[in-house]
This record gives C-alpha cells, structure tokens and sequence, in this order.
C-alpha cells in the first residue's frame, strides 16, 4: 500500500472520499434539494433583469415620416 493511501484511510478511517456519492449524504441531499433550486432561481432573476437592462439602454429609432 502506497504512504498516500495510508495517509488518507487514517484521515478517513476506512472510506476513500470518493467511496459514498454526494447524493447520498445528508449534506449532499440538502445542495441538490434546497441549494441547486435556489441557485437556478437567482440566475434566473439575473437574466430577466439583465434583459430589462440591455432594453433600456437600447438606441431608439426615430420614426421618420413619408412626407
């Protein structure tokens, strides 16, 4: 067994990090419930007022008459 291995089993115990998914842990369960929804909300928000930006400061066409 390599020292890096052994390092880290007695960092922690017997499980390597990549042993248990995230989505199978508590605070795993709780980014992807509360915090991924939340984050996708807030980008969203952002690109709407974005979009309100970009219109206000957009060029105005005069309008030009025929005659």
């Amino acid at each position: 067994m390599s020292p890096q291995k052994t390092w880290l089993s007695t960092l922690r115990g017997s499980r390597l990090p990549d042993e248990i998914p995230l989505h199978k842990t508590a605070m795993g369960r709780d980014f992807f419930d509360r915090n991924v929804p939340a984050l996708v909300k807030q980008l969203t928000r952002l690109n709407d007022n974005l979009e309100k930006l970009i219109k206000q400061n957009e060029p105005k066409e005069e309008k030009k008459d025929g005659t």
